[in-house]
This record gives C-alpha cells, structure tokens and sequence, in this order.
C-alpha cells in the first residue's frame, strides 16, 4: 500500500492535493490545527476513494505534535512514501502594523512545521530507501522579494525554499526533496483585481509530477507554476 501525509489539508489546495494522491492510488493522512469540520468533509470523501485514509489533529509548529502525526500515519499505514508540507500562515497587512507574534507565527507555520514534519519521516523513508518530500512555497519566494503587505508570509516562504535546498543535500539515498512554488489560487486570501488566478488542479498535477520523478534527491527541483497571460 502506498501512504501519504498532506499537512494543513482540511480544505483549499491541501485537500485537493490529498483527493489527487487518494486517486492515485494513496492512503492518506490530513492534518489540521483548528479546522475540525472541514477536516472531517475532506476525510469522508477521501474515504469514498480510499476506505484506509485518516484524519490527524494537531499543531505542526510544536515538534510532539509532528511526530505524532508521522508516527500516527506510519502505525496506520506500515509506511510512508509521500509527505507534502502545504500548512503556510498567510498574513496580509502593512509591516509597521504587522505584530511580533504574527511575524513569528508566519515563519514557524511555513518553516518550522516543514522541518518537524521532514525530519520526523526521513527515517521512515531512509529505512524505505524511497520517499517524496514536497513543499509548497509561492512564486516569487524564490526571488528575495518583499511585496507589500505581505512580508512576513514571503520571510517564511523564502525561508522554506532556503529549507527545502538543505533538506535535499541531507537526504538520504533514494529520498527527494523539492519545492511547487503557485501563483495566485481561486482559494487565496487575497486576489488582486484582473488577477488570473492558477488552478488547484495544476499545483496538484506538478506535486504529482515531482513525486513519479526519478530524480536522485541530492539537488532541489523548483516547479514555479505562473498563471498564463
């Protein structure tokens, strides 16, 4: 059987990817922090597709709590092929204004949670000699950019891609790390007018496409999807 972890997955684009991966032939854990009945929406038509998914609370910032997640999945499922890090807090206000505990909360939910999650797996995969880390930034990350109004959110996502590059040098021998970085989503918190927005089914079809790749893990893939026009 093949498993699967997608973090922050009750709704948006997590769940989208975790309903591509359970059609792919996956067992899937979602996580989530705060979202319950969302979670539990996804879980039961994830289940539909594969009766073997489950539902995992807990707060990846905190490294117990990401370890119970990987252990949950792993006592579940008896393995762990895949692990997509989506959770990113988004925070969208000028920087002056923006409080220490909302930088703080951005960086630990797109950094942090990512490292947790990937350092608690690595050993299942390393055991497995096979295994697929896919972490989800935001096109522009990439670039050392600070758009206005959302600075702390790109400290996180820029970080995170610094992070993904780290874990691919560390990864042991048959384990890839890499980075989707999307553009604007229909589900985004903010959409700028006249925006053209990316679909979930393209970030989706690139995690996918990152995950059958045979690429050898020791160099990082970043797929930056850009909506066209």
């Amino acid at each position: 059987m093949k498993a699967a972890i997608v973090t922050g997955s009750a709704k948006g684009l997590g769940k989208a990817i975790a309903v591509m991966l359970a059609y792919e032939g996956y067992a899937v854990a979602i996580n989530y922090r705060k979202s319950r009945k969302e979670a539990a929406r996804t879980l039961r038509l994830l289940r539909k597709i594969n009766g073997k998914c489950i539902s995992v609370q807990g707060d990846l910032t905190k490294e117990e709590k990401a370890g119970m997640v990987v252990a949950s999945a792993k006592k579940k499922f008896g393995r762990i092929d895949i692990l997509v890090n989506n959770i990113g807090d988004f925070v969208y206000k000028p920087l002056m204004k923006t409080s220490k505990k909302e930088l703080m909360r951005a960086v630990e939910n797109n950094v942090a949670t990512a490292f947790l999650c990937s350092k608690a797996v690595m050993p299942v995969m390393e055991k497995q000699k096979h295994g697929r880390i896919i972490n989800i930034g935001s096109v522009g990350c990439t670039e050392l950019t600070a758009p206005d109004n959302t600075t702390p959110y790109y400290i996180g996502k820029t970080g995170l891609w610094l992070l993904t590059k780290a874990l691919a040098r560390n990864a042991p021998k048959g384990v890839t790390v890499n980075m989707v970085s999307p553009g604007i989503l229909r589900t985004s918190v903010v959409k700028p007018k006249g925006a053209k927005y990316t679909e979930l089914a393209e970030v989706a079809n690139a995690v996918m496409m990152l995950i059958n790749s045979s690429h050898n893990g020791k160099n990082v893939t970043v797929a930056r999807w850009r909506p066209e026009g």
